[in-house]
């Protein structure tokens, strides 16, 4: 009896060596077009995206999925040889390598990195089938209830199919074989992904290898995570891959930092008007979470400096306004906050009325996005938004002077939310004093889910903390590369990197590719690029104020606008940081 150990070593994936089928040359029935209209483009060594340097021509049905093949970049023995197969022959019978798996054997295969995809795999005739286990994960250990029998098509194929949509967030493959088996041959092993195809406008370079790595690695999980008419809010299916309002406002702005152009700009209008709970009768998945529908307005605010689509914008006012009315009618009167992040110090999750922290941390969200509201209204010209805009500066101010007024004990989330807040809720120099006192401790700076740390990271980009910023980056995110191949994970302590290995299924066991953990990657281009819009959809021209400044590093990096790529290129030259911007039309400032 031969026994096959299932962990493997961890190979590197290489890059861009994906291999597409003609529709014709597929044994098997599969929902989407295989990869078309494709033109080669610029290679990034620090993406995880496989399809990175893969551009699609201007004719691309953009809604459309298309789908395309990956091999595993390393397998246990006996299998080691389905690395090297040539698929193409492989589907026409005539596959190079092949592997016999006798009795209670078990390997594992790692596609090096991680995909929205399934598996699928082909035995030669006369393989014993019959009760035979495949699985799938995102970690090195099999996903709880996605090792289950494969189902067999023609031609000797099989595919796990763990739900009705097939795609999971998949690394890593198993075949388990019965000990009542007589044994199988392996022939060829694949899994399919599928993708949304958009095009990588923006970029992110820098002298800091780790920091470069972050923006893509956040790019990649956002792109992973575009379906044909919304965001979704997770890769694994374990019942919540659903669009969920505040899950999704880190998720489109990675996605427009990145992505951005008029098909991806169109996906995140849809994807707002989807998640809309503003309007009479609606409602949406977690809007009861007082934050939920504040950061809804968040990101249509995004969406409109991005885009500069006045007329969208003003159709989401009149809801963005009674969200933050009703919000605000009662924020001092201790309300339901029910949810602000996992994290301890946040009532770590659901938590009905919660505590002071996460209370506070609420007021200084709710007094940014009616400040935020007030501030781009006063770029619009419809109807009623001078009045609207004069309406919720009002109340933003009011709501600062009346949370000032309460004396507020900040803990590091609430202080964050209140730094934040640009209505001088905390002075400059209250604000140097709680990041003083809050901000230097490593072991309990990064805050447990980085869809929390963003917030903590924007406080020290806001309060003039460039260099302990990009520190805060490089820890909260930086150290969770080592940890994954692809995404961030749902949740993530920096001391996990010390004592586990890459691959590892972390402690609860959080989904390893959330885009909500993405807002590192939109950070990098407005305050590490310092690529800013000077009014919405980049009328009038940019700001270009890197952050690596002071000879500390180089930098270079592009953001879509509606004319054509802003750019931005920052070195040292003879001792002086030289900066050379672009914008397509306007200033640059």
């Amino acid at each position: 009896m031969t026994t096959v150990a299932v962990r493997l070593a961890i190979a590197a994936v290489a890059v861009g060596t994906t291999t597409a089928f003609a529709v014709s040359a597929n044994p098997l029935d599969e929902p989407f077009a295989w990869l078309h209209a494709t033109l080669p483009g610029q290679a990034e060594p620090n993406s995880p995206d496989p399809l990175v340097a893969t551009r699609w021509t201007a004719s691309t049905n953009t809604s459309q999925l298309q789908i395309y093949t990956a091999s595993p970049v390393a397998v246990t023995a006996p299998c080691a040889g389905l690395t090297k197969y040539d698929a193409r022959r492989a589907l026409r019978g005539r596959a190079k390598t092949s592997c016999v798996l006798n009795a209670s054997a078990a390997v594992t295969l790692d596609f090096g990195v991680e995909r929205a995809a399934w598996f699928e795999f082909r035995l030669a005739p006369g393989s014993d089938d019959v009760g035979l286990i495949a699985g799938l994960s995102e970690y090195q250990y099999p996903y709880t209830g996605k090792a289950i029998p494969p189902v067999a098509y023609d031609d000797g194929w099989y595919r796990l199919e763990t739900n009705d949509e097939l795609y999971e967030g998949l690394r890593y493959a198993w075949l388990v074989v019965p000990p009542s088996s007589k044994g199988i041959e392996v022939t060829a092993a694949r899994c399919v992904a599928r993708v949304r195809p958009a095009n990588y406008t923006g970029r992110f370079h820098a002298s800091d290898e780790v920091l470069e790595k972050m923006w893509w690695t956040g790019a990649y999980a956002a792109r992973l995570n575009m379906n044909a008419d919304d965001f979704g809010s997770i890769l694994v299916d374990r019942g919540d891959r659903v669009s969920i309002q505040g899950d999704g406002h880190p998720t489109m702005a990675a996605a427009m930092a990145a992505l951005g152009a008029p098909p991806t700009w169109a996906l995140v209008h849809t994807m707002l008007n989807k998640t809309d709970s503003g309007c009479e009768n609606c409602s949406v998945v977690d809007d009861g979470l007082m934050s939920y529908p504040v950061l809804w307005t968040m990101s249509c605010n995004d969406y409109f400096w991005a885009a500069g689509d006045e007329a969208a914008y003003s159709a989401f006012a009149p809801d963005m306004a009674t969200i933050l009315d009703e919000a605000l009618a009662t924020f001092l009167e201790t309300p339901r906050v029910e949810f602000m992040g996992w994290d301890d110090r946040l009532d770590n999750g659901f938590c009905g009325f919660c505590t002071p922290e996460t209370q506070l941390a609420f007021a200084g969200l709710l007094i940014r996005g009616a400040a935020d509201f007030a501030n781009a209204l006063e770029h619009c010209s419809f109807a009623g938004a001078a009045a609207l805009a004069d309406h919720f500066s009002a109340a933003a101010a009011n709501a600062t002077s009346k949370l000032r007024s309460s004396a507020p004990a900040y803990g590091v989330h609430s202080a964050a939310y209140a730094i934040n807040a640009p209505t001088g809720l905390v002075d400059a120099r209250e604000a140097a004093e709680l990041v003083d006192g809050l901000f230097q401790n490593a072991a309990t700076v990064c805050s447990w889910s980085p869809f929390n740390s963003y917030w903590l990271l924007q406080a020290l980009g806001n309060s003039g903390h460039g260099a302990l910023a990009l520190a805060h980056a490089k820890l909260c995110w930086g150290s969770a590369l080592n940890m994954t191949r692809g995404c961030f994970p749902e949740l993530f302590s920096p001391e996990w990197a010390t004592f586990l290995p890459t691959g590892a299924k972390l402690p609860t066991k959080p989904s390893l590719c959330h885009p909500w953990s993405s807002g590192v990657t939109p950070w990098l281009t407005r305050v590490g690029l310092g690529l800013r819009p000077l009014d919405p959809g980049y009328r009038e021209g940019l700001l270009a104020a890197p952050l690596l400044a002071g000879c500390a590093g180089t930098t270079d990096g592009a953001v879509a606008t509606p004319d054509g790529p802003a750019t931005v290129a920052a070195r040292c030259a003879a001792g002086s940081f030289v900066v050379n911007a672009s914008a397509p039309r306007g200033r640059v400032v």
